[in-house]
Parts: C-alpha cells; structure tokens; sequence
C-alpha cells in the first residue's frame, strides 16, 4: 500500500476518534503495516501529521497497545532490514538519513528510550532503531544536522549510544555477534549445530547398540567406528542448516518479493496454484534426503529447540506478545468506567 495524501490523516481519525477500542488498535496496526514498506518513509516521516502521532505515542493516557504499536511503526521507519531479493539502495540510504533526521527533531529517540525502561513495553527494536539513528547522525560520513533542529536531549541520547556502539566493536566477538544476529542467520546457526549433536549422539547410540548380525546389544564403546560418528554428524548438519536455508531463507523470500507484486484474480489463483505445486518434486527428494542422513529430523528438533531458547533467554521481541498489553488496557478501562459510575 502506497501513502497516499490525507491517509495519515484518517489513521489518526480512527485512533483518536474511534469509538470502539478494537477500532483504534486496528489504526494503529494499519500505521504499523505502512510503516514496512521503504517507499512509505519519506512520505510519512515528512506529514505534519506525525507529530501528533510522536505524542500518542508519549502520552501516558493512550493504550498501551497503541504506544507499542505507534512507537513499532516509528522504528520502522528508522530500520532497514535485510531482504535477500531487495538490497537497499543509494537512494534508500539517503532516505534513511533524512528519516533518521526527521525522527531525531521529532524527539522519537528519548521515546524509544523510555520505552526501553518500561517492562510492558520495552522492545529490541527500539534499541535496534536508537542504533541505526546514532550510527546514521554520530558515527555516519552523511552530512551532520544541525543541533540546534535536534533537541539537546535526544542529541545527548544519539552520543550516548554512539559511544556504546563505538566501545563494543572495540571487540572483535561482540562485533561478529552483532551483525550474525542482525542479518537473521542465528537460526541456521543452531539448527546447523543442533543436527551435529544429534547425529553425534544418534550413531554412537546406534553403533553402540547394534551386534555383528544387526541385533539390539547392551552398549559397548568397542562397536562405535569414530569415523561414521563423524560422517553422520556432518552429513546431519548440513542437512539441518541447508533445508532451513531453502525453506526458510529462499523460499519465503522469493514468495514475499513476489506475493507483494500480484494483484487479485487470475494471477493470485496462478500465483497460489504454483507456490503449491513448487513443493511437489519434495514428495521424491526427500526419500533421498533420508537416505543421506537419516537423523535429519530430530537434528531440526534439536536446532529450532536450541534456537526458541536462546531467543527465550534475550528477550526476543517475538515472546513480547501484544494480549498482555491488551490485558492492561482493558483493566484500566474498567477501572475508569467503575470511577465515572
């Protein structure tokens, strides 16, 4: 969906004057949806209209559902994120710095900020997009804003984090860690390590178990050949590191890049019709897969177990889930409706 005059306009009618709360969560959502796409940024972060929606998103009186969102759909704006078939170009680049710029004098970082300090409503996003600002408007080669468009305190935000920035990459592992968890490749990580353990453990098991005429034994180490141990967890790793790359990194990829280009009708039945067809040469291939590495299935157990932890353990946005928030709101509604009896 492409910004179009007096759409900001309606969103903010709907948030503000709604009256069903469900109406004004669905506004701020369609904010949010606008917000992913690069050909939206200049458009919005340039609308007047933004600043009234910076101050929905300050306000203590708003939902917590709609500062999340609002202040989400704010992050957007300021983030680029890595799409496979859409690297981003010079003229994204300069965009992203007039964006950052514009948020900047709008005081969103110190927004950001806030939330980060709130546990209902701190997101890894807004730091993600503190980040990029600071990197952008402190660190960057672009051309400097003047400070005195920036308010002081966001400025002093912007060098704060800057400087942070600026310490961590002094460490190489901090560095590599930052830019392998940004580019979205962790998951193939720990589904790729997940299939070696798993093979490991499952061969010597087996090996272990296994008599001279394929009878199940009581384990001894003596039947264990190291060097199959060693084939089957490598055969199993690739496999769990390479299907999620097709699957997950190629296939969804190409089905957004296309999905976002076909309309309606004919063309979204064909679309569908081949997206659905694409996955029947599977029926043959994965007997061969098996064949090549028979553990490959408990190995993607392992990996995407190990994967959920980890992100379980840092707080990832996706355990973050908006039914709490929505929880809140509801309660503080109930709590005026019973004030005002």
């Amino acid at each position: 969906v492409r910004v179009e005059n007096g759409y900001l306009q309606n969103i903010l009618a709907i948030i503000t004057r709604a009256p069903a709360p469900e109406a004004k969560n669905h506004g701020a959502k369609m904010l949010e949806h606008l917000s992913l796409r690069p050909r939206n940024r200049l458009p919005l972060s340039r609308d007047p209209l933004m600043v009234q929606v910076v101050q929905l998103a300050q306000s203590s009186s708003t939902s917590l559902y709609i500062r999340k969102t609002l202040s989400v759909a704010l992050a957007n704006l300021a983030l680029h994120e890595f799409q496979l078939f859409s690297p981003i170009s010079d003229q994204e680049k300069a965009d992203l710095v007039e964006v950052h710029q514009r948020l900047s004098q709008l005081g969103v970082p110190s927004l950001w900020d806030n939330l980060l300090h709130d546990p209902l409503l701190a997101r890894q996003i807004f730091k993600r997009a503190i980040h990029n600002t600071a990197d952008t408007l402190v660190q960057g080669g672009t051309t400097q804003p003047s400070t005195g468009d920036i308010p002081s305190q966001d400025m002093a935000l912007l060098h704060k984090y800057a400087q942070t920035m600026q310490h961590e990459e002094q460490w190489t592992l901090v560095r590599w860690k930052n830019s392998f968890v940004n580019s979205g490749l962790a998951l193939y990580l720990h589904t790729s390590i997940g299939g070696a353990m798993w093979g490991f453990f499952e061969n010597v098991r087996q090996q272990g178990t296994t008599g001279a005429e394929g009878k199940r034994m009581p384990f001894q180490w003596q039947r264990v050949v190291w060097r199959k141990v060693a084939m089957a967890s490598l055969r199993t790793s690739l496999v769990t590191g390479l299907i999620p790359i097709y699957f997950v990194g190629l296939c969804v990829s190409l089905y957004n890049h296309f999905n976002k280009q076909v309309d309606g009708g004919e063309r979204r039945f064909y679309f569908t019709f081949g997206t659905a067809m694409s996955l029947l040469p599977w029926y043959y291939l994965l007997p061969v897969v098996e064949r090549f590495s028979p553990y490959w299935i408990g190995g993607h157990v392992v990996g995407f177990m190990s994967f959920f932890t980890w992100m379980r353990l840092t707080e990832h946005d996706m355990f973050k889930i908006d039914r709490t928030l929505l929880m809140h709101d509801a309660k503080r509604r109930r709590e005026a409706d019973g004030q005002s009896r």
